[in-house]
């Protein structure tokens, strides 16, 4: 064999062998289990649950028209001047777990059930977990600052998700096959174009204010975690992203305890509403 023969023998087979290393890591990256995105979406679900059945109460109670829902959360809801001027920065947490029908729920859910898994599965558990309030209490800044009035929604996680999933597919795209690294990254793209493109059409109720919040968010906590693909990291990267973890789910608790604080305070009656939600807010 010619020495040209054998150089391109050799190159041959260091393409295979790191493209069998490629798919086998992938492959085992995928294997792995995706608990937390569902117990995301059992929350989502619960609370959208619980806020129906506040509202239908409030309105048997308080003799209001239709369902109540709007009223119900007005407990929980993204309300710039509450927000600002009355001190419920909590609700830039709560705002995430709410919904403004079946609809926006469904949506938001089956995003979730799609995408949750896969970036568990990626970024692992608590990464997860971290992209997602992150994303989400980014979307409600962004909202709070430049969209008025009233907003609920898990839309801006899930864009942050989806940024998250385009930056791994560049970030990672040595240790991914060639083909998933090209779907994560430039496949994504028109996904979140045609997504941020339906937000700016008229009459439609999206906030796209709080979608580019939560995308900027989610790429740039991406571009700084890991993944389990290529290791977990040293020991103080292991101890951040625990603190980082713990932070997370201590916002989820923050929001949800403080909307349930809010309405044994606030839902007493209409006056004791109004009072705790004025108008001109």
């Amino acid at each position: 064999m010619s020495a040209a023969r054998g150089e391109e023998a050799a190159r041959w087979l260091r393409r295979a062998v790191d493209h069998y290393r490629r798919e086998v890591n992938y492959a085992r990256t995928l294997r792995r289990e995706a608990r937390v995105s569902r117990l995301l979406l059992a929350l989502t679900v619960a609370v959208h649950l619980g806020v129906v059945a506040l509202g239908r109460a409030l309105a048997w109670r308080w003799g209001l028209e239709g369902d109540g829902l709007g009223v119900a959360l007005a407990f929980g809801a993204k309300i710039n001047g509450l927000v600002w001027s009355g001190g419920e920065v909590w609700r830039l947490a709560s705002a995430v777990f709410l919904h403004g029908g079946l609809l926006h729920v469904a949506f938001n859910g089956y995003a979730l059930y799609v995408m949750g898994p896969l970036v568990e599965k990626l970024y692992g558990s608590r990464r997860l977990v971290v992209l997602y309030m992150v994303s989400g209490l980014a979307s409600e800044v962004a909202s709070a600052l430049w969209t008025p009035g009233m907003s609920v929604g898990a839309s801006g996680a899930i864009f942050g998700l989806l940024g998250a999933l385009v930056v791994f597919g560049w970030k990672f795209r040595a240790w991914l096959p060639r083909g998933v690294a090209r779907r994560l990254s430039y496949g994504m793209l028109p996904w979140v174009v045609v997504n941020l493109a339906i937000g700016f059409i008229p009459g439609l109720p999206f906030d796209n204010a709080a979608h580019l919040g939560g995308l900027a968010a989610g790429m740039i906590a991406a571009l700084g975690l890991s993944t389990p693909l290529v290791g977990e990291g040293g020991r103080l990267q292991r101890w951040g992203l625990e603190v980082l973890t713990a932070l997370a789910w201590i916002a989820v608790a923050w929001g949800l305890v403080f909307m349930a604080l809010q309405v044994v305070r606030c839902g007493g009656g209409v006056a004791r509403f109004e009072a705790c939600h004025p108008l001109d807010r």
